[in-house]
């Protein structure tokens, strides 16, 4: 170690041809890592749904649930699982077990297991959907259309949901946005109602409606045709574009050229779905659109994107839409960057003025540069880590931004002790640094292993603070390094010109004297503090 410090102290260009390639790299770095809300972790839960319209909660049971639990039962790498069985829905949440090795396998046989399930599902189940939970998919920002004064009967819900559509689909092509989903848009449905006496009058059952609806909505393929040496797709498209071809379509007929129609027993509208949930914005109903981003995209980036898309569609849009971005992420994730930049502008400040009352302005700057030079580094390891600037790493990061120069203070002032004894600079800074690399690294690794162990905390929580002490630690790490090897030959490059005879002019200085009133004051506290030590130690 002593070799390694004399090494660095006596070549110095090394030293600060480190320093500024470190922080270089570390602004680079900085500049290239996501920027999100909260680190992505997989939550090791796999959800199945099934719906099952029109069925009673003992029916989703036995038909869908049943042969689910039995496939997904052969499984190997889940440790529990519950279902959940509702009107028209069914719910299988899988929990998986966080030991497994190759979780991606098991996802994959839940997938094949539901397949080989499906088999045995009625007709009427829809699709099963197997979803996996976790961050990967993170919401940044919302985005409210609605229509100044409300709907009116020229601005109505059919003209908002065709501005809402038409953002939509700008927005899904960004770079950075993995989907774009939307709350409070009702999908368009067409109602057949059906007059009971008129069925009565015309002999016609229900059943018969229905068949006729379905044998005229097709879209089937019909194989494919040779003709001429060519080839052709034969396809039957028959299906429904407007409510009126509904009301023409035949039930029966006759051979006299007769036709029953739907419209003639039943009465036939075009509506939205019902809705469950209103959405309002600025007082009035609104359709919301929310941006989610994509694993590697970045949420600031993204938000920006989002913001300047809206400003370009707000100029071919009519007045009287209304775009409200809401729960905008990205403004949480600028202000704790903020807080994090400014903590390391004022602690570099206050170190400075503090250090500049004891052992002047080039100590104190030496110690300083350790900030940056720390953060620089963690960064770097972050970035080759795959970890991204995120509420929890920044949170440990401004946590860590306090510590960071205490080593340093330690080593300079040691350092500087000698230098004012009349010892030359590089030989103090050896002496000083090798004096204190012991006490320093007990009193800093202390710090690092008390953070130790929320490393290895297990399941959610584990995953979801992991991030926290591995920034502190890291910076600490780096901050040790830096007062080890960097800090002495930069203390020893900037005091090259400074002697014994330079301080004592000194003497008479303002820090000078306001040191020697601090001393006044604390020596007499210390003394009467060990010589009652034990008294003291009693009463803490």
């Amino acid at each position: 170690m002593k070799k390694i410090v004399d090494y660095l102290i006596h070549n110095s260009t090394l030293g600060n041809l480190i320093t500024v390639s470190v922080i270089i790299a570390g602004i680079v770095t900085l500049g290239s890592m996501r920027r999100e809300a909260f680190p992505n972790i997989d939550f090791d839960i796999v959800v199945v749904t099934v719906a099952y319209p029109g069925a009673s909660p003992q029916e989703v049971e036995k038909l869908i649930i049943l042969p689910l639990e039995r496939e997904v039962k052969s499984v190997d790498g889940i440790k529990k699982s519950s279902s959940t069985s509702l009107d028209s829905r069914a719910s299988l949440v899988l929990t998986l077990d966080p030991d497994v090795e190759n979780k991606m396998k098991v996802v994959q046989d839940i997938r094949d297991a539901v397949d080989r399930a499906k088999v045995d599902f009625p007709e009427d189940a829809e699709e099963p959907v197997v979803l996996e939970l976790s961050t990967s998919r993170t919401p940044v920002i919302e985005l409210a259309l609605s229509f100044q004064g409300g709907f009116t009967k020229k601005h109505n819900e059919l003209a908002l949901r065709k501005y809402a559509k038409q953002l939509q689909d700008k927005l899904e092509l960004l770079p950075d946005a993995a989907a774009v989903t939307r709350r409070g848009y009702r999908e368009r449905e067409i109602f057949v109602e059906i007059f009971p006496d008129k069925l009565k009058k015309y002999n016609v059952s229900s059943d018969e409606i229905v068949q006729a609806l379905q044998q005229r909505n097709l879209n089937f393929p019909g194989g494919t045709i040779t003709h001429k040496g060519k080839e052709y797709i034969i396809r039957t498209v028959m299906e429904y574009a407007n409510p009126e071809e509904i009301r023409n379509t035949v039930i029966r007929a006759n051979d006299f050229g007769g036709a029953l129609k739907i419209k003639d027993v039943a009465y036939v509208r075009s509506d939205f779905e019902k809705k469950n949930i209103k959405e309002k914005a600025l007082g009035e109903e609104a359709i919301i659109l929310t941006v989610l981003k994509k694993e590697t995209g970045d949420a600031i980036r993204l938000v920006d994107q989002v913001r300047d898309e809206i400003d370009l569609y707000k100029k071919t849009a009519p007045g009287y839409l209304e775009i409200t971005p809401i729960n905008d992420i990205s403004y949480y994730i600028r202000r704790r960057l903020n807080v994090l930049t400014w903590n390391v502008v004022i602690g570099m400040g206050f170190v400075i003025l503090s250090l500049l009352f004891f052992m002047g302005w080039r100590i104190s700057l030496m110690v300083a540069l350790g900030i940056p030079f720390s953060f620089a580094i963690t960064f770097l390891a972050m970035g080759n880590m795959g970890m991204s600037i995120n509420l929890i790493s920044m949170f440990g990061l401004i946590i860590v931004s306090g510590m960071l120069v205490d080593d340093a203070i330690v080593i300079g002032e040691n350092i500087y002790r000698y230098i004012e004894q009349g010892m030359k600079p590089r030989k103090a800074a050896v002496r000083g640094t090798m004096e204190m690399i012991g006490p320093v690294f007990a009193s800093v690794s202390t710090t690092m292993v008390a953070f130790a162990p929320l490393l290895y905390m297990s399941g959610i929580i584990g995953k979801f603070i992991w991030s926290l002490p591995a920034a502190v630690i890291i910076a600490l790490a780096a901050s040790l390094f830096e007062s080890f090897f960097i800090l002495p030959s930069h203390v020893a490059d900037i005091t090259g010109g400074l002697s014994k005879e330079n301080i004592v002019k000194k003497e008479t200085s303002l820090e000078a004297k306001l040191f020697r009133w601090m001393q006044r004051v604390y020596e007499p506290i210390l003394y009467f503090a060990v010589k009652r030590r034990y008294l003291l130690m009693y009463i803490v």
